[in-house]
């Protein structure tokens, strides 16, 4: 791809994580202004500028927006506008797909109150856009760590974030894919599990830690146990232990396991696309209503579970054993 210098075409409209970008530009000249009007999810406002460039605008908001938009042409289509300044969560947009990745390798894409709340938005608008299928991926080393626990432990536990993506996930128009060459972890087996395909390299390791840390798996099983039996799942949820891709796709966690998890990927999105669109979106509905006709009210209700239990003293205690790296010492 080629970055985008000034913007000279007379119309682009991009869909972003946490931005929707609308340039309407007069024609290319040094002096011609270009009006940019930025709308941000997470309880930003509305940002509208007239500046002489759209990188101008937002290095003069620099106080005011946390990060910075990089503009990216594939032929002559314009289709991404990513964060390059603390991007937890990118979205790139084509005809044919909408790629999500997880993008916060330092904490191991734990799921903090703002990764949530920019993957929730960036599933709405790849929701929205012409594309065919959604894929969700993500930065190494991992998918996903599960909850930030710092946060977790620094205050009260609102769920409610989680449990929206999870829904917003199965009430997508398109078939979604999960595509994943690192370990996950809790609640990023929740968000893995609410996508239609998963498709995992050989070398991934997954593990429902939340027994270990005074917690229990509640909101996410209800994407889990949607796919996979209890019985199955029941040794891996008590004990909180690692278990490897071959026993994931045993047991119908995942779907594929494959050294090119990402060629497989493509493969199964090339097929999708050959198609018939309204063919492939209705039974999309009909694989996700198999499942459960009361997934929307489980979630609801697990999600209070969980908050109570993350409340309780055995999950304080997990977690600041845990963070102080320390064996807990739990009551019996």
């Amino acid at each position: 791809m080629d970055r985008v210098g000034p913007v000279t075409s007379s119309v682009a409209t991009v869909s972003v994580a946490l931005v929707e970008v609308l340039l309407m530009c007069c024609p290319p000249a040094p002096a011609d202004l270009a009006k940019v009007h930025f709308m941000a999810a997470a309880g930003m406002t509305s940002i509208p500028g007239v500046v002489k460039s759209a990188s101008g605008f937002i290095d003069s908001h620099k106080q005011s927006l946390s990060y910075k938009l990089c503009l990216t042409r594939t032929s002559s289509n314009l289709t991404r506008v990513s964060p390059t300044v603390d991007a937890r969560v990118t979205l790139e947009v084509s005809r044919r797909t909408a790629t999500i990745t997880l993008n916060s390798p330092q904490t191991r894409n734990a799921l903090s109150s703002e990764l949530i709340a920019e993957l929730l938005h960036a599933i709405e608008r790849a929701a929205q856009s012409d594309s065919r299928v959604i894929v969700i991926t993500h930065a190494p080393p991992a998918f996903c760590s599960g909850l930030d626990l710092k946060q977790v432990a620094g205050g009260s536990v609102n769920l409610s974030g989680l449990e929206n993506v999870i829904l917003v996930l199965r009430q997508v128009r398109q078939p979604t894919i999960a595509v994943l060459t690192g370990a996950v972890r809790a609640g990023g087996l929740g968000i893995m599990s609410a996508c239609d395909l998963v498709v995992v390299a050989p070398t991934v390791n997954f593990a429902f830690t939340e027994v270990k840390l005074g917690a229990v798996p509640a909101l996410i099983s209800v994407p889990i146990l949607a796919r996979v039996t209890w019985s199955r799942a029941a040794a891996a949820f008590l004990t909180g232990d690692h278990f490897d891709a071959d026993r994931a796709l045993a047991i119908g966690l995942v779907t594929h396991v494959s050294d090119d998890p990402h060629g497989t990927a493509q493969k199964l999105i090339d097929s999708i696309c050959a198609a018939g669109p309204e063919a492939v979106a209705t039974t999309t509905k009909i694989l996700r209503r198999a499942a459960d006709d009361s997934y929307e009210s489980k979630l609801d209700e697990m999600r209070q579970l969980s908050e109570r239990v993350f409340a309780s003293a055995e999950a304080r205690e997990g977690i600041a054993a845990f963070l102080e790296k320390r064996p807990p010492s739990w009551k019996t």
